[in-house]
Formats: C-alpha cells, sequence, structure tokens
C-alpha cells in the first residue's frame, strides 16, 4: 500500500509539477555518486530508448496537425500511412518499454532495494494511467485505418475526424511522457548507476 494519495494534485502524472519529497528522499543516496553525463551500461540504454519514445512523441501531434491542414484528398491518403505507422510504433515501444520496467526492472529494484517502494509505486501507477492513454491512442490509430466511407469528401471527412481524435491523443501522451520519463529517470537512473 502507498504512503501517498497517488490521485492528489502532488503526486498524479497529469497534475504534479515535480517530485515530492516522499518519493525524492529515498533516492538521495543513489545520487552521492550519480552523474547523469556519463551514465553507461543500462543506464544509457534505458536513457536511450526514453529518448526514442519522446521523439516520437513529439513528432507524432506534429504530423498529426500536418495531416490535418491537408484539404487535399489525395495528400491526405499519402500522409495517412505516415502517420498511422509512428502512433503504431510509438504504442507498441511504450507498452513494451513498460512492461520491461514492470515485470522485471521495478521488482528487481524493490528486491534489493525495499526502501525504493513509494518512487516504484508512483511509477507503476503513471504506468496504468499511461496504459489508459495509450489504448485511447491505439483506438485512434485504428480509426485512421478504417476504410474511406463512399464518395472522396466523406472519406476525406472521416481521416480529417480520426486525425483529430489522435492529434488529442498525441498531445495528451506527449506532455504525460515529458513528465513522467523525466520523473522516472530522477528515480531510476541513480539506481542503475549502481548496477
Amino acid at each position: 500500500m502507498s504512503g501517498f494519495d497517488y490521485s492528489s494534485d502532488a503526486y498524479h502524472v497529469e497534475k504534479r509539477r515535480q517530485l515530492a519529497p516522499l518519493i525524492t528522499q529515498p533516492v538521495e543516496p543513489f545520487r552521492a555518486e550519480f552523474d547523469r553525463d556519463v551514465v553507461g551500461g543500462e543506464a544509457r540504454f534505458w536513457m536511450e530508448i526514453h529518448m526514442g519514445l519522446l521523439k516520437a512523441s513529439a513528432t507524432l501531434p506534429q504530423w498529426c496537425e500536418q495531416l490535418l491542414s491537408l484539404n487535399d484528398a489525395e495528400a491526405l491518403r499519402a500522409l495517412q500511412p505516415r502517420v498511422v505507422s509512428l502512433g503504431a510504433q510509438l504504442i507498441h515501444h511504450a507498452h513494451g518499454h513498460h512492461h520491461i520496467e514492470d515485470e522485471h526492472f521495478f521488482p528487481v529494484f524493490l528486491q534489493r532495494y525495499p526502501e525504493l517502494a513509494n518512487p516504484i509505486d508512483l511509477l507503476e501507477h503513471d504506468h496504468e494511467v499511461l496504459a489508459s492513454v495509450l489504448d485511447d491512442m491505439e483506438k485512434a490509430v485504428a480509426g485512421m485505418n478504417r476504410p474511406a466511407g463512399a464518395g472522396e469528401k466523406a472519406g476525406r471527412d472521416e481521416l480529417l475526424v480520426a486525425g483529430e481524435v489522435l492529434h488529442k491523443a498525441a498531445l495528451r501522451l506527449d506532455r504525460l511522457f515529458v513528465r513522467h520519463i523525466g520523473d522516472e529517470e530522477e528515480i531510476c537512473l541513480p539506481v542503475l548507476a549502481q548496477w
């Protein structure tokens, strides 16, 4: 059981502005010898995965905006596969990465360092919120893949509606990723760097 109320402004990934002391204090001993600029191994690999996720989550809303700015049905259909592909890849990579963290890294952290229970609990709650947003994105990506309706205008209109749904979900995911990934690295990288 958590030592905090995740739904409060201080802890929820969509509300918090920084990590609360209850979360940062257990990590302080790991930070003593941590230098982000010289990390290697698992910590470096984790940072590279996060950079890829952040790059994709920043790019997808831009591509959606580009799609939504098009009036020509042919241009829309030409950009649609790129947008759908990036969205699907982002969803797949994020779910896969979170699964590895939840099933491998976090249990090992807790086994070795039980004092990290609150920080890990916070990140696991973040993953639940992110999973819901990723599910919304998955539905939006599926909507972009539906066959066009009868006639060129109907197909264009359907694609634009699906693009708006995906754009909204992609913007939300990007905001959450920036907060979550920054906080996750603040919590986990100093621990990983000691391995």
